[in-house]
């Protein structure tokens, strides 16, 4: 997946640096010629933006945008190259708009959706597809059953008695005839259908990690089934925002999600969302989670994986147990003697229950809870808690996401002892190991700077000039990933994101867009202020992440949309006094252009990719945000050092 994602983003990064280098090149006249070029970049990003999200809202589909946003480079090849000049300049819009006319994109889309339907089904069930924000799902059918496939696997399949009724049977036994249940995930089209042939049910939530998604798939799927007493409901809404705004008492709530290797899925499996599904469960309710387990054995990974979800879960909960098997269910309530495991308990709750065989064969409930499976799973858990438990509580604030994951890529690189002792060493102590290597460029930075000193040399500046780079570098790293803290805040408080998130980064784009105005007017007027500038830059930013750290944010959209827009607006400062530093020691506009835009690429690129894959996820954050400022300090503190420049 990660190769194709760069084979597919390479040619628009690619021919951006080449036009940001050129541009640059063409103002060579005016002083700081970069930082306009570089607000134009930023709002054009800013718009692009906006005109993406409103696309897709609509529900075109990709082909769609793609060729929609190819209009406008056409048009500038066309307004720089008129066709008097260069006739064949005309050529690409010309192609742009007959593709739009003659439906390319719509057959493209077909070829594309069958293509990939192929990959999981036989082409001659396919029959259409559907798009939500999140993700294009195709549907079919196939021998007479329904199918819903997304992302080369199939999310619905209908009926689906044996699994959908196992998962409905597994709760039941729990706790029979509830009154009100909440199902959340993909895949649970089943299990809902199961659910709503009990008497005593009057109500079926389904809600999916993608709001829209469910909705959809029912009104695709079931008007093909017999009709059917309809309890199921599909509020289109997040998990989160759903709890805290819903007022009545929930019986049983059954979260069924893949494996927590995501920032997106694991805000449904924090403390914070346990703590949300505790007050809205009733005292007798009960609560079920998906998790990976093992038939007969758990790697580290697995078993790490799990006791994180069972302690976490335990915070909220005051009593746990678990179902055993490859898909492991752990469940939580706060009534003693709700949960068992006895099968003659079993057998009796589930019996007990009208038209219980039109579910799931009452014998093979005690199948579903082996007791030495059980008694194994949660030795191996508890043992892991009991070493650990700091390590594995899952919260908001230091998400557990990818920290398996990654343990389980270390394992298969090195021995189980070296990765394990690995992780353990970065999970406790990966902060100060960041932090002292930073402090450790500063110390080396400041040694070579006296030590290759020479006298002064009117208009030499090498060391200045790399400086000065470094500084664009480390602000794209500290900007990358405070987008991304944000974004997973946002997740992390208001549910889904997907729509919101380019929004949200279009305000950040406008924020630049601010920030290098002001500053670049700023500077032209003020150049000895440049050092006062930086130091306020670097200080709002380290207000901005200490407010995301040590204060609840609101679930509020405004809130966020000034948060984004303040952190573009902080970061947009440094691009300008790059451009004004490498202006006053004699670079050409190509050379500055060049300069500022691989720093802040390099920069940004670094920041994403460290703190998506180990930052935020293993140390959490509050760790993040210290390592971020103390990044933006050693900027200040070696530009600070007076020593005559080298030749």
């Amino acid at each position: 997946m990660l190769p194709h994602l760069l084979y597919a983003n390479a040619p628009v990064p690619l021919l951006t640096g080449w036009l940001f280098s050129v541009a640059c090149q063409h103002t060579v006249a005016a002083p700081y010629g970069a930082t306009r070029v570089y607000i134009f970049e930023a709002l054009g990003g800013c718009l692009g933006g906006v005109f993406t999200t409103a696309m897709l809202a609509g529900g075109a589909a990709d082909e769609s945008v793609l060729l929609c946003a190819a209009i406008l480079p056409s048009l500038s090849l066309l307004l720089h190259y008129t066709p008097r000049r260069y006739p064949p300049a005309v050529l690409p819009l010309v192609s742009i708009l007959a593709a739009i006319l003659f439906n390319l994109d719509i057959r493209v889309q077909g070829y594309t959706n069958l293509k990939n339907w192929s990959q999981t089904l036989p082409a001659e069930g396919y029959q259409g597809s559907f798009v939500t924000p999140q993700a294009r799902s195709l549907y079919g059918s196939i021998n007479g059953q329904l199918n819903i496939a997304a992302r080369n696997a199939v999310c619905e399949s209908l009926p689906d008695q044996e699994h959908g009724g196992s998962i409905a049977a597994l709760h039941l036994a729990q706790k029979p005839n509830p009154r009100r249940v909440l199902v959340f995930g993909h895949g649970a089209l089943g299990t809902c259908l199961a659910l709503q042939e009990i008497d005593s049910i009057c109500e079926v939530a389904w809600l999916t990690p993608d709001p829209s998604y469910a909705s959809i798939a029912c009104k695709t799927l079931l008007p093909a089934l017999p009709s059917n007493d309809r309890k199921l409901r599909t509020p289109q809404q997040d998990l989160r925002r759903y709890l805290r705004e819903q007022d009545s008492q929930l019986d049983l709530i059954i979260i069924l999600l893949p494996d927590n290797t995501t920032l997106s899925l694991n805000s449904y499996l924090t403390q914070e969302s346990f703590g949300l599904m505790a007050r809205r469960l009733h005292r007798d309710g009960v609560l079920g989670v998906r998790v990976a387990g093992g038939e007969n054995v758990m790697g580290t990974a697995l078993a790490n994986a799990g006791a994180s979800i069972l302690h976490t879960m335990q915070t909220a909960f005051a009593h746990t147990t678990l179902k055993p098997g490859e898909d492991t269910w752990i469940l939580g309530s706060h009534a003693a003697g709700r949960l068992t495991t006895e099968d003659h308990e079993l057998y009796a709750r589930f019996t007990s229950i009208p038209r219980h065989d039109a579910i799931y064969p009452p014998r093979a409930i005690a199948s579903l809870y082996p007791l030495d499976r059980i008694a194994f799973q949660l030795g191996e858990y508890r043992a892991l808690i009991d070493a650990q438990s700091d390590l594995l509580l899952n919260t908001d604030k230091r998400p557990r996401a990818l920290t398996f994951a990654l343990l389980f890529m270390a394992q298969r690189a090195a021995p189980f002892e070296v990765s394990s002792t690995l992780m353990t060493v970065l999970l406790r102590h990966g902060m100060w190991i960041a932090l002292c290597g930073v402090m450790l460029y500063a110390l080396l930075r400041a040694i070579y700077i006296h030590r290759t000193a020479q006298p002064h040399d009117e208009g030499c500046n090498v060391w200045r000039t790399y400086d000065t780079c470094f500084l664009v570098a480390s602000a794209g790293w500290v900007g990358l990933s405070l987008s991304i803290m944000l974004i997973y805040m946002l997740q992390s408080t208001l549910g889904d994101i997907f729509l919101f998130a380019g929004l949200m980064t279009s305000l950040y784009m406008l924020g630049l867009v601010a920030g290098g105005s002001l500053t670049h007017a700023f500077i032209g007027h003020h150049p000895v202020h440049a050092r006062k500038l930086l130091v306020a830059a670097i200080a709002a930013q380290a207000l901005l992440m200490g407010i995301l750290v040590m204060t609840p944010l609101p679930p509020s959209h405004a809130i966020f949309a000034l948060l984004f827009f303040v952190a573009g607006a902080s970061g947009g400062i440094y691009v300008p006094l790059a451009s004004a530093e490498l202006y006053k020691v004699g670079l050409t506009g190509l050379a500055t252009g060049s300069a500022i835009e691989w720093s802040d690429h390099l920069g940004g690129a670094a920041g994403a990719a460290l703190t998506g894959l180990f930052l935020l996820p293993v140390l959490g954050t509050g760790a993040t945000a210290v390592i971020m400022v103390l990044l933006l300090l050693v900027n200040l503190f070696v530009l600070s050092i007076n020593t005559p420049t080298t030749p």
